[in-house]
Protein backbone atom coordinates (compact mmCIF):
# COMPACT_ATOMS: atom_id res chain seq x y z
CA UNK A 1 0.00 0.00 0.00
CA UNK A 2 2.98 1.94 0.90
CA UNK A 3 4.31 1.72 -2.51
CA UNK A 4 1.03 2.22 -4.48
CA UNK A 5 0.83 5.51 -2.40
CA UNK A 6 3.80 6.99 -2.98
CA UNK A 7 3.59 6.16 -6.61
CA UNK A 8 0.75 8.04 -6.79
CA UNK A 9 2.07 11.09 -5.48
CA UNK A 10 5.41 10.82 -7.23
CA UNK A 11 3.18 10.94 -10.52
CA UNK A 12 2.02 14.36 -9.69
CA UNK A 13 -1.60 12.52 -8.30
CA UNK A 14 -2.18 11.77 -11.99
CA UNK A 15 -2.17 8.08 -12.37
CA UNK A 16 -5.32 7.67 -10.31
CA UNK A 17 -5.10 3.60 -10.89
CA UNK A 18 -2.66 3.73 -8.61
CA UNK A 19 -4.88 5.35 -6.11
CA UNK A 20 -7.77 2.84 -6.93
CA UNK A 21 -5.48 0.05 -6.31
CA UNK A 22 -4.48 1.10 -3.24
CA UNK A 23 -7.75 1.64 -2.14
CA UNK A 24 -9.10 -1.85 -3.42
CA UNK A 25 -6.18 -3.28 -1.23
CA UNK A 26 -7.41 -0.95 1.84
CA UNK A 27 -10.73 -2.44 1.42
CA UNK A 28 -9.32 -6.16 1.51
CA UNK A 29 -6.70 -5.51 4.02
CA UNK A 30 -10.16 -3.98 6.86
CA UNK A 31 -11.22 -7.00 6.98
CA UNK A 32 -8.63 -7.80 9.47
CA UNK A 33 -9.61 -5.22 12.08
CA UNK A 34 -12.91 -6.33 12.54
CA UNK A 35 -11.74 -7.98 16.07
CA UNK A 36 -12.98 -7.66 19.91
CA UNK A 37 -10.31 -4.69 19.98
CA UNK A 38 -9.17 -3.59 16.28
CA UNK A 39 -5.65 -5.21 16.89
CA UNK A 40 -4.85 -7.46 13.74
CA UNK A 41 -4.13 -10.48 13.42
CA UNK A 42 -0.13 -10.98 12.68
CA UNK A 43 -1.67 -13.05 8.95
CA UNK A 44 -3.99 -10.52 6.65
CA UNK A 45 -7.84 -11.33 6.54
CA UNK A 46 -8.39 -10.69 3.12
CA UNK A 47 -11.82 -12.02 2.21
CA UNK A 48 -14.96 -11.35 4.18
CA UNK A 49 -15.68 -15.01 5.20
CA UNK A 50 -15.83 -14.89 9.21
CA UNK A 51 -13.94 -12.32 12.03
CA UNK A 52 -10.25 -13.14 12.07
CA UNK A 53 -8.95 -14.93 14.81
CA UNK A 54 -6.26 -12.54 16.73
CA UNK A 55 -4.53 -13.59 19.79
CA UNK A 56 -0.68 -12.58 20.42
CA UNK A 57 0.01 -9.83 17.73
CA UNK A 58 3.66 -8.29 17.27
CA UNK A 59 3.87 -4.78 18.33
CA UNK A 60 5.91 -3.43 15.54
CA UNK A 61 3.36 -4.77 12.93
CA UNK A 62 0.10 -3.59 14.37
CA UNK A 63 1.81 -0.10 15.30
CA UNK A 64 3.22 0.18 11.88
CA UNK A 65 -0.10 0.39 9.05
CA UNK A 66 -0.86 4.11 10.27
CA UNK A 67 0.92 6.24 8.10
CA UNK A 68 -0.38 4.75 4.89
CA UNK A 69 -4.11 3.97 6.20
CA UNK A 70 -4.39 8.21 7.14
CA UNK A 71 -2.64 8.86 3.79
CA UNK A 72 -5.32 6.59 2.10
CA UNK A 73 -7.90 8.50 3.99
CA UNK A 74 -6.52 11.81 3.11
CA UNK A 75 -6.66 10.97 -0.59
CA UNK A 76 -9.64 8.95 -1.21
CA UNK A 77 -11.85 10.86 1.98
CA UNK A 78 -12.78 7.88 3.51
CA UNK A 79 -12.21 8.22 6.96
CA UNK A 80 -13.06 4.73 7.78
CA UNK A 81 -9.03 4.26 6.93
CA UNK A 82 -8.33 6.57 9.37
CA UNK A 83 -10.76 5.35 12.06
CA UNK A 84 -9.53 1.83 11.80
CA UNK A 85 -5.88 2.88 12.94
CA UNK A 86 -6.18 5.29 15.07
CA UNK A 87 -8.75 2.58 17.01
CA UNK A 88 -5.58 0.81 17.27
CA UNK A 89 -3.43 3.24 18.41
CA UNK A 90 -6.02 4.63 20.79
CA UNK A 91 -5.86 1.35 22.34
CA UNK A 92 -1.78 1.12 22.52
CA UNK A 93 -1.74 4.18 24.18
CA UNK A 94 -4.41 3.27 26.83
CA UNK A 95 -2.19 0.20 27.53
CA UNK A 96 0.08 0.24 30.23
CA UNK A 97 3.91 0.53 29.71
CA UNK A 98 7.08 0.22 31.16
CA UNK A 99 7.98 3.97 31.40
CA UNK A 100 7.24 4.73 27.80
CA UNK A 101 8.16 0.97 26.76
CA UNK A 102 6.02 -0.80 25.32
CA UNK A 103 6.62 -4.73 24.73
CA UNK A 104 6.97 -6.84 22.13
CA UNK A 105 3.11 -8.36 22.02
CA UNK A 106 -0.27 -7.38 22.08
CA UNK A 107 -2.61 -9.62 23.41
CA UNK A 108 -5.82 -8.44 20.41
CA UNK A 109 -8.63 -9.73 22.83
CA UNK A 110 -7.89 -8.23 26.00
CA UNK A 111 -6.06 -5.16 23.88
CA UNK A 112 -2.70 -5.09 26.70
CA UNK A 113 0.68 -5.74 25.96
CA UNK A 114 1.82 -9.78 26.66
CA UNK A 115 4.70 -10.90 28.40
CA UNK A 116 7.66 -8.41 29.78
CA UNK A 117 10.27 -8.61 26.63
CA UNK A 118 11.18 -5.00 25.59
CA UNK A 119 13.49 -4.60 22.66
CA UNK A 120 13.67 -1.77 19.56
CA UNK A 121 14.91 -4.83 17.32
CA UNK A 122 12.51 -6.99 15.52
CA UNK A 123 8.51 -6.95 16.82
CA UNK A 124 9.48 -3.42 18.33
CA UNK A 125 11.12 -1.29 16.24
CA UNK A 126 8.66 0.56 14.01
CA UNK A 127 5.97 1.14 17.00
CA UNK A 128 8.30 3.83 18.43
CA UNK A 129 9.51 4.75 14.45
CA UNK A 130 5.55 5.51 13.52
CA UNK A 131 5.12 7.35 17.01
CA UNK A 132 7.62 10.16 15.44
CA UNK A 133 5.96 9.80 11.92
CA UNK A 134 2.61 10.06 12.66
CA UNK A 135 3.06 13.51 14.67
CA UNK A 136 5.21 14.85 11.41
CA UNK A 137 2.62 13.22 8.62
CA UNK A 138 -0.02 15.76 9.69
CA UNK A 139 2.61 18.53 10.33
CA UNK A 140 3.39 18.43 14.12
CA UNK A 141 -1.03 19.10 14.97
CA UNK A 142 -1.48 16.18 16.73
CA UNK A 143 0.12 16.07 20.04
CA UNK A 144 -0.90 12.81 21.62
CA UNK A 145 1.63 10.90 18.96
CA UNK A 146 4.74 13.49 20.52
CA UNK A 147 4.04 13.03 24.25
CA UNK A 148 3.97 9.14 23.79
CA UNK A 149 7.52 9.44 21.48
CA UNK A 150 8.91 11.75 24.07
CA UNK A 151 7.78 9.43 26.51
CA UNK A 152 9.57 6.58 24.81
CA UNK A 153 12.45 7.71 24.25
CA UNK A 154 12.95 8.23 27.78
CA UNK A 155 12.50 5.20 28.71
CA UNK A 156 15.01 4.13 26.07
CA UNK A 157 17.54 6.73 27.55
CA UNK A 158 16.83 5.24 31.39
CA UNK A 159 16.92 1.43 30.66
CA UNK A 160 18.36 0.48 27.46
CA UNK A 161 21.46 2.86 26.58
CA UNK A 162 24.62 2.05 27.38
CA UNK A 163 28.18 2.26 26.50
CA UNK A 164 30.90 -0.84 26.06
CA UNK A 165 33.77 -0.86 28.51
CA UNK A 166 37.08 -0.89 25.95
CA UNK A 167 35.47 0.73 22.60
CA UNK A 168 33.06 3.06 24.53
CA UNK A 169 30.38 2.36 22.04
CA UNK A 170 27.06 3.50 23.01
CA UNK A 171 24.88 0.73 21.82
CA UNK A 172 20.76 -0.20 22.80
CA UNK A 173 20.26 -3.43 24.86
CA UNK A 174 16.90 -4.99 25.46
CA UNK A 175 15.11 -6.01 28.37
CA UNK A 176 14.76 -9.84 28.94
CA UNK A 177 12.32 -9.01 32.25
CA UNK A 178 10.42 -5.52 33.02
CA UNK A 179 8.29 -6.61 35.68
CA UNK A 180 10.70 -6.09 38.68
CA UNK A 181 12.69 -2.95 39.63
CA UNK A 182 15.68 -3.99 38.49
CA UNK A 183 14.35 -5.20 34.65
CA UNK A 184 17.11 -7.91 33.49
CA UNK A 185 19.42 -6.35 30.41
CA UNK A 186 20.67 -8.38 27.92
CA UNK A 187 23.23 -6.56 26.08
CA UNK A 188 22.23 -7.23 22.62
CA UNK A 189 21.91 -5.29 19.50
CA UNK A 190 19.69 -6.11 16.39
CA UNK A 191 20.87 -3.98 13.20
CA UNK A 192 17.31 -3.22 12.72
CA UNK A 193 18.12 -0.90 15.74
CA UNK A 194 20.02 1.18 13.86
CA UNK A 195 17.22 3.33 12.57
CA UNK A 196 17.18 4.72 16.34
CA UNK A 197 19.62 7.29 14.88
CA UNK A 198 17.86 8.65 12.53
CA UNK A 199 14.80 8.74 14.17
CA UNK A 200 16.03 10.72 16.97
CA UNK A 201 17.93 13.54 14.55
CA UNK A 202 14.69 13.40 12.70
CA UNK A 203 12.62 13.99 16.36
CA UNK A 204 15.09 16.84 17.11
CA UNK A 205 15.34 18.77 14.35
CA UNK A 206 11.61 17.93 12.93
CA UNK A 207 13.57 17.51 9.86
CA UNK A 208 15.30 20.66 9.02
CA UNK A 209 19.08 20.78 9.09
CA UNK A 210 21.09 22.28 11.28
CA UNK A 211 22.16 25.03 9.08
CA UNK A 212 18.53 26.69 9.32
CA UNK A 213 18.01 26.46 12.60
CA UNK A 214 19.32 29.49 15.37
CA UNK A 215 21.06 27.02 18.50
CA UNK A 216 18.49 29.33 20.51
CA UNK A 217 15.28 27.08 19.01
CA UNK A 218 17.35 24.11 19.85
CA UNK A 219 16.34 22.47 23.57
CA UNK A 220 18.73 20.74 26.10
CA UNK A 221 16.74 17.50 25.35
CA UNK A 222 16.84 18.23 21.44
CA UNK A 223 20.85 18.68 21.52
CA UNK A 224 20.60 15.43 23.71
CA UNK A 225 19.16 13.67 21.22
CA UNK A 226 21.39 14.64 18.52
CA UNK A 227 24.52 13.41 20.57
CA UNK A 228 22.44 10.38 20.76
CA UNK A 229 22.00 10.13 17.38
CA UNK A 230 25.83 10.47 16.17
CA UNK A 231 26.87 8.38 18.71
CA UNK A 232 24.22 5.48 17.99
CA UNK A 233 25.11 5.80 14.32
CA UNK A 234 29.19 5.48 15.15
CA UNK A 235 28.18 2.10 16.71
CA UNK A 236 26.39 1.07 13.71
CA UNK A 237 29.45 1.90 11.54
CA UNK A 238 31.78 -0.14 13.72
CA UNK A 239 29.20 -3.03 13.36
CA UNK A 240 30.87 -3.10 9.95
CA UNK A 241 34.13 -1.49 9.42
CA UNK A 242 35.29 -4.06 12.55
CA UNK A 243 34.48 -7.41 10.73
CA UNK A 244 36.78 -8.37 7.89
CA UNK A 245 34.38 -7.65 5.20
CA UNK A 246 33.03 -4.27 6.08
CA UNK A 247 29.43 -5.89 6.59
CA UNK A 248 27.51 -6.00 9.53
CA UNK A 249 26.19 -9.48 11.15
CA UNK A 250 22.59 -9.70 11.83
CA UNK A 251 22.97 -8.61 15.55
CA UNK A 252 25.37 -8.58 17.88
CA UNK A 253 26.37 -8.53 21.76
CA UNK A 254 28.30 -6.20 23.14
CA UNK A 255 30.96 -6.98 26.26
CA UNK A 256 29.07 -5.96 29.24
CA UNK A 257 30.05 -4.80 33.13
CA UNK A 258 27.15 -6.23 35.57
CA UNK A 259 26.63 -3.24 37.56
CA UNK A 260 25.50 -5.43 40.26
CA UNK A 261 28.41 -8.07 40.38
CA UNK A 262 30.96 -5.72 39.10
CA UNK A 263 31.62 -8.91 36.58
CA UNK A 264 31.62 -9.40 32.63
CA UNK A 265 28.52 -10.63 31.43
CA UNK A 266 28.58 -14.87 30.44
CA UNK A 267 28.19 -15.41 26.85
CA UNK A 268 28.41 -18.08 25.30
CA UNK A 269 31.33 -20.43 24.06
CA UNK A 270 30.81 -19.66 20.24
CA UNK A 271 30.85 -15.69 21.20
CA UNK A 272 33.54 -14.66 18.69
CA UNK A 273 34.71 -10.61 18.97
CA UNK A 274 34.98 -9.23 15.54
CA UNK A 275 38.21 -7.10 16.66
CA UNK A 276 40.45 -9.37 19.14
CA UNK A 277 40.66 -6.13 21.30
CA UNK A 278 36.94 -4.80 20.88
CA UNK A 279 33.94 -5.17 22.71
CA UNK A 280 31.89 -6.38 19.40
CA UNK A 281 30.92 -9.74 19.79
CA UNK A 282 29.02 -12.08 16.79
CA UNK A 283 27.78 -15.34 17.44
CA UNK A 284 27.61 -18.16 14.91
CA UNK A 285 24.22 -17.97 14.19
CA UNK A 286 24.17 -14.38 13.88
CA UNK A 287 26.98 -13.54 11.63
CA UNK A 288 25.03 -13.25 7.99
CA UNK A 289 23.82 -10.13 6.25
CA UNK A 290 20.70 -9.76 4.76
CA UNK A 291 22.32 -6.15 3.39
CA UNK A 292 19.48 -4.37 5.46
CA UNK A 293 18.80 -0.57 4.88
CA UNK A 294 18.47 0.61 8.86
CA UNK A 295 22.04 2.02 9.02
CA UNK A 296 22.12 3.56 5.64
CA UNK A 297 18.92 5.04 6.18
CA UNK A 298 20.19 6.64 9.74
CA UNK A 299 23.14 8.03 7.48
CA UNK A 300 20.97 9.11 5.01
CA UNK A 301 18.81 11.42 7.67
CA UNK A 302 22.36 12.34 9.64
CA UNK A 303 23.34 14.04 6.61
CA UNK A 304 20.50 15.78 5.24
CA UNK A 305 20.22 16.89 9.11
CA UNK A 306 24.24 17.91 10.06
CA UNK A 307 25.58 18.07 6.34
CA UNK A 308 28.49 16.19 8.14
CA UNK A 309 30.62 14.76 4.90
CA UNK A 310 31.33 11.86 7.87
CA UNK A 311 27.88 10.20 7.23
CA UNK A 312 28.45 10.00 3.31
CA UNK A 313 31.75 8.52 3.65
CA UNK A 314 30.36 5.49 5.93
CA UNK A 315 27.63 5.22 2.98
CA UNK A 316 30.69 5.08 0.73
CA UNK A 317 32.24 2.54 2.28
CA UNK A 318 29.39 0.28 3.09
CA UNK A 319 28.24 0.70 -0.38
CA UNK A 320 31.86 -0.51 -2.07
CA UNK A 321 31.76 -3.74 0.93
CA UNK A 322 28.47 -4.60 -0.95
CA UNK A 323 30.05 -4.47 -4.53
CA UNK A 324 32.72 -6.28 -3.27
CA UNK A 325 31.30 -9.39 -1.83
CA UNK A 326 27.28 -9.42 -2.49
CA UNK A 327 27.31 -8.56 -6.04
CA UNK A 328 26.98 -11.45 -8.47
CA UNK A 329 28.62 -11.60 -12.06
CA UNK A 330 25.05 -12.24 -14.15
CA UNK A 331 23.02 -9.44 -11.86
CA UNK A 332 21.92 -9.13 -8.55
CA UNK A 333 22.81 -9.37 -5.38
CA UNK A 334 23.01 -11.76 -2.60
CA UNK A 335 22.80 -12.05 1.27
CA UNK A 336 25.70 -13.31 3.11
CA UNK A 337 25.99 -16.42 5.45
CA UNK A 338 28.94 -14.76 7.27
CA UNK A 339 30.50 -11.74 7.65
CA UNK A 340 33.48 -12.45 9.64
CA UNK A 341 34.78 -14.75 7.19
CA UNK A 342 36.57 -14.15 3.99
CA UNK A 343 35.44 -14.42 1.65
CA UNK A 344 32.04 -14.58 2.76
CA UNK A 345 30.09 -17.76 2.00
CA UNK A 346 26.84 -16.75 -0.30
CA UNK A 347 22.79 -17.16 0.02
CA UNK A 348 22.16 -17.03 -3.58
CA UNK A 349 18.84 -15.05 -2.40
CA UNK A 350 18.02 -11.01 -2.35
CA UNK A 351 15.87 -9.71 0.15
CA UNK A 352 13.39 -7.42 -1.39
CA UNK A 353 14.26 -4.59 0.77
CA UNK A 354 17.42 -4.34 -0.33
CA UNK A 355 16.71 -2.68 -4.00
CA UNK A 356 12.96 -1.00 -2.08
CA UNK A 357 15.18 0.67 0.92
CA UNK A 358 19.10 0.44 1.06
CA UNK A 359 20.02 1.18 -2.50
CA UNK A 360 17.24 4.04 -2.00
CA UNK A 361 18.83 5.48 0.88
CA UNK A 362 22.08 4.93 -0.29
CA UNK A 363 21.08 6.89 -3.57
CA UNK A 364 19.00 9.72 -1.52
CA UNK A 365 22.26 9.71 0.57
CA UNK A 366 24.29 11.07 -2.81
CA UNK A 367 21.45 12.60 -4.04
CA UNK A 368 20.55 16.31 -3.56
CA UNK A 369 19.98 17.33 0.35
CA UNK A 370 16.66 18.87 -1.35
CA UNK A 371 15.17 15.83 -3.86
CA UNK A 372 13.26 14.59 -0.91
CA UNK A 373 13.41 16.98 1.85
CA UNK A 374 12.65 15.74 5.18
CA UNK A 375 10.86 18.87 6.04
CA UNK A 376 7.81 17.74 3.84
CA UNK A 377 7.65 14.37 3.70
CA UNK A 378 8.02 10.97 6.04
CA UNK A 379 9.37 7.85 5.16
CA UNK A 380 6.98 4.50 5.92
CA UNK A 381 9.10 1.80 7.05
CA UNK A 382 9.73 0.16 3.88
CA UNK A 383 11.03 3.54 2.55
CA UNK A 384 8.34 5.12 0.41
CA UNK A 385 8.13 8.83 0.43
CA UNK A 386 4.87 10.12 2.15
CA UNK A 387 3.67 13.99 1.67
CA UNK A 388 2.86 15.36 5.09
CA UNK A 389 -0.43 16.70 5.28
CA UNK A 390 -3.22 18.83 6.87
CA UNK A 391 -6.17 17.17 7.46
CA UNK A 392 -8.42 20.12 6.57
Amino acid sequence: MGGLLSAYHLTGETDTKLLHLADELGDRLAWSFDTETGIPPETAQLRPNGRPRAYLSSTAEVATLQLEFRYLAKLTGKQKYRKYVDRIMDVMFKAPKYDGLAPIYMDAMSGKFSGSEIRLGSRGDSYYEYLLKQWLQTRQSESAFHTEYEAAMEGVKKYLVTVSPSQKLTYVGEIQQATSDTPHFNPKMDHLVCFLAGNLALGATKGRALSDIPPAQLSARNREDLILARELADTCMHMYLDTKTGLSPELVYFRHIDPVTGKEAYFNKDDQLIQPEGDILARSNDRHSLLRPETVESLFVLWSITGEEKWREHGWRIFSAIEKWAKLPAGGYTSLRDVTAVPPPREDKMETFYVSETLKYLYLLFSDPGSVPLTHYVFNTEAHPLPQFNWD
